[in-house]
């Protein structure tokens, strides 16, 4: 099901869904509900979508449309770790060379490799499915494989 529902606004159909704890109802400018069905669905996207491309922007973006499921709550914890390392970074532009600081800087505080391939692993899934939005061009690769190895575990 949706995160929307069709209703009516002044004799048309409206796109009405919640954000944020408040109602929120955009008029599709049309009174045929095949019409609206069709339009629905991308005007959901559109008004859904990040403003920004920071890494902080689209772990929010993604969060929110995976609300329910059982990975969003280990992501709230994830993210106290991910955030004020890469939070500021734009989507596209993490390098190799902060992954491995990152790293460096988890192990030192004495993370297992296992707690800090699952958190890179999330940042990884967030970043991709920011390009599959095409809300980047490209999602680069964090963790580079050869910086946490099975063997390593």
């Amino acid at each position: 099901m949706p995160p929307w529902r069709i209703t009516r606004l002044r004799g048309k159909f409206a796109l009405t869904f919640d954000h944020e704890g408040k109602r929120r109802r955009y008029n599709l400018a049309t009174a045929d509900a095949s019409e609206a069905q069709r339009l629905a669905p991308s005007f959901y996207a559109e008004l859904t979508r990040p403003k920004g491309r920071t890494v902080a922007d689209l772990w929010n973006a993604y969060t929110a449309e995976k609300e329910g499921k059982p990975i969003v709550a280990t992501m709230k914890y994830t993210w106290k770790a991910l955030g004020p390392h890469f939070g500021h970074r734009d989507g596209e532009d993490v390098t190799d060379g902060e992954c491995q600081a990152y790293i460096a800087a988890r192990r030192k505080k004495g993370r297992s490799d296992g707690a800090i391939h699952t958190e890179l692993g999330h940042l990884r899934t967030v970043l991709i499915w920011a390009q599959r939005k095409r809300i980047i061009g490209h999602a680069p690769v964090c963790p580079p494989k050869s910086l946490i190895s099975p063997s390593s575990w």
